[in-house]
């Protein structure tokens, strides 16, 4: 899941076993949390999303400038306003930058549609450096057209302050290393996002809220995040002579994510070859946790401007709803547009 990890950029302070946020309460705490953010689905219907553009451009203008809850939280409700001075900081960002590389990245790539996002006061954080620890965006030019509460770190965070304070406070249980210093100086000592899938529930969790991905995909995503790693190293264990279940379970490993028809189509194949390995193997894989496999199975990437993450739902209403926020965002506030406008440069 490493790769997954490359696409979500989650990243947190490792748990161990000696510390103390890691005993028997804490998981109890982590459960409750789970349970807690097992949002209901809302009904509604395509007709339903397409008005939300109509509310967003309505009551966007009228939300406080305090107003930091994420779009998931905030209905259709995004600050319209606020959004559309993020969409002019961001062209400001784009003149400033000469090197057509720069430019480029910011206009074309995953990691300026995320700075977008954050631009536009709609994602809370965002990392551009990579492991080696190249910067993929121009940030030492961003450092000096920021908007409103953005902030950079040495790093390369660049995050919303007051939205993710925000996160700290609602999901404490998640956070128990924060102490309330600066929230810069917090993701400073925080170091790389890069962690692997063994890193700890408590940990992978962080990131995914950190992001602005859904809670509960965030929450679910951490819990089986060592159990989905051990299943997909069953593809050592399978008898090599084995092609039918060799070329299904290879292929489950490229493409399934982005490949819902394959996936919905060779579940119960895929299933049976998760139970007859994990179990043949069990010593050398170790336990997989109940529902994992379902889990597994079932997840689908999600893919929309500043936002790449895997989801077990991928349709339902809260789903639907978030990713026609975030289009309203980019189309109203006029980052659309102005994308479009540069798009041949």
């Amino acid at each position: 899941m490493k790769r997954f990890f490359e696409q979500l950029k989650l990243g947190t302070k490792e748990t161990s076993a000696s510390d103390p946020n890691a005993g028997p309460g804490s998981l109890l705490r982590l459960q409750r949390l789970r349970r807690q953010h097992r949002l209901p689905e809302q009904s509604g219907s395509s007709a339903n999303l397409d008005q939300g553009k109509n509310r967003a451009t309505d009551q966007g203008k009228t939300l406080s400038e305090g107003d930091f809850r994420l779009p998931y939280e905030q209905s259709y409700e995004f600050n319209l306003e606020r959004a559309r001075r993020g969409a002019k900081k961001f062209e400001e960002l784009y003149k400033a930058t000469q090197d057509k590389q720069w430019k480029d990245a910011l206009a074309k790539s995953q990691s300026g549609a995320e700075l977008q996002a954050l631009y536009l006061g709609i994602k809370p954080y965002g990392n551009f450096i990579t492991t080696d620890g190249k910067p993929t965006l121009p940030l030492e030019i961003i450092k000096d057209h920021l908007v409103d509460d953005l902030e950079v770190t040495q790093n390369g965070d660049v995050f919303s302050r007051n939205i993710v304070q925000k996160i700290l406070s609602d999901h404490q249980e998640y956070f128990p290393d924060y102490d309330g210093a600066s929230i810069g100086s917090y993701l400073s000592q925080r170091g790389s996002p890069y962690v692997p899938d063994d890193a700890g529930e408590q940990r992978i969790a962080q990131g995914g809220l950190l992001f602005g991905f859904p809670p509960d995909d965030a929450i679910k995503y951490a819990k089986y995040a060592l159990s989905c790693k051990r299943i997909k190293e069953i593809a050592g264990y399978i008898d090599p002579d084995n092609n039918e279940e060799m070329n299904l379970f290879s292929y489950f490993l490229r493409e399934g994510v982005s490949n819902p028809e394959f996936l919905d189509q060779n579940k119960n194949a895929l299933y049976s070859i998760i139970d007859k390995y994990t179990h043949k193997y069990n010593h050398f894989i170790g336990d997989i946790a109940e529902g994992t496999k379902e889990y597994v199975v079932g997840q689908r990437k999600v893919s929309f401007p500043g936002f790449v993450y895997l989801t077990d739902n991928p349709q339902s209403a809260q789903h639907r709803e978030f990713e026609q926020r975030v289009r309203n965002a980019f189309e109203q506030s006029g980052m659309n547009d102005f994308i479009r406008q540069i798009a041949n440069e």
